[in-house]
């Protein structure tokens, strides 16, 4: 797999258009307040399986989320919607397939990436959260609720750098906010993390993923495997101590490899959890998500005993499991 590149051209011409749309925009959702329905955000460390997740409820239910068209309207979210839903797009049938994360068709999920980064726009290189003003906080409310009237259905978000830092502040703006936190077997994220690297930069010198809030230490490691399997311990750590901040009827655990053996077992649990039933398909089945497990050994041996001696001197080093 390759990384996706962008056309700076194409990119300029769209942050134009988004420029030129703000006022109208907030103009249009002056009138609305605060989101009354869920917003569900998908969280988990890099390579986790949250792509696939995404994927899946938004195949098997009716949820408003930022499709790969509505995320050309970062500034103008309710303007993209009422786009994407004149044109059907949620209609269309989901490819399970992504690059890094990014979806290629058009109804595709997108991490909504600038729109995140415009709201909490130091929280990706820094991995700390970003503190919003009163106004600005009311203003994001606004966008959410507008965009929640467009089809009347919950918000469904994956996004990474941005919201993971920023887990209590979001459940703190957001009553309705409930957080999906998917786990994978550290072995095949630690993998999958350090194969990764070689598409970022030379030499798997660069960084790929998400930061933990002790980064910048992970960062002078010169072994990409010890790096890589000190990244997603600490990242699983981050992410477990900031939803343990939050009221438990706020969250929910998912393990990859129950979700991938038994779909419907875990969607059930889900919708029961963060109350979507209301909002099931009921032309589509768990038996068309056609998903397969990633969970394969690629590396060669030696490299399998550094992280697994690794992960288990941190586990007692750290007092953690």
């Amino acid at each position: 797999m390759s990384v996706v590149k962008k056309d700076p051209y194409i990119e300029k011409v769209f942050a134009l258009m988004n420029e030129s749309l703000i006022e109208t925009e907030e103009n249009l959702i002056d009138n609305f307040t605060s989101p009354e329905l869920p917003i569900i955000l998908v969280i988990g460390v890099q390579r986790s399986g949250t792509t696939v997740l995404t994927q899946a409820l938004v195949s098997l239910f009716n949820l408003s989320y930022p499709t790969n068209l509505i995320a050309r309207f970062w500034r103008a979210p309710y303007i993209g919607a009422m786009l994407n839903h004149s044109l059907r797009i949620n209609d269309e049938k989901m490819l399970y397939s992504s690059t890094f994360g990014a979806t290629s068709n058009v109804s595709g999920p997108h991490e909504f990436s600038y729109f995140w980064r415009h709201w909490f726009p130091e929280s990706a290189t820094n991995a700390l959260p970003w503190m919003l003003s009163g106004q600005q906080q009311d203003l994001l409310r606004k966008h959410f609720a507008a965009w929640q009237s467009v089809r009347n259905e919950p918000l469904l978000f994956k996004n990474l750098l941005e919201v993971i830092p920023n887990i209590e502040n979001l459940s703190t703006i957001f009553p309705t906010a409930v957080f999906l936190n998917i786990i994978r077997d550290d072995f095949f994220v630690i993998q999958s993390t350090y194969e990764s690297k070689k598409n970022y930069g030379e030499e798997y010198k660069s960084w790929f993923g998400i930061k933990p809030k002790n980064y910048r230490e992970i960062m002078e490691i010169d072994d990409p495997l010890i790096q890589s399997t000190e990244q997603v311990f600490y990242l699983k750590r981050d992410i477990a101590g900031s939803l343990s901040q939050i009221p438990k009827d706020r969250y929910l655990n998912i393990a990859y490899e129950d979700f991938m053996s038994s779909p419907e077992k875990i969607i059930g649990e889900i919708a029961t959890k963060i109350k979507i039933n209301p909002w099931r398909r009921s032309d589509r089945e768990h038996h068309d998500l056609n998903l397969e497990s990633g969970n394969k050994v690629r590396l060669q041996k030696d490299q399998i005993n550094i992280i697994k001696s690794h992960l288990k001197y941190l586990k007692e080093a750290k007092n953690y499991e």
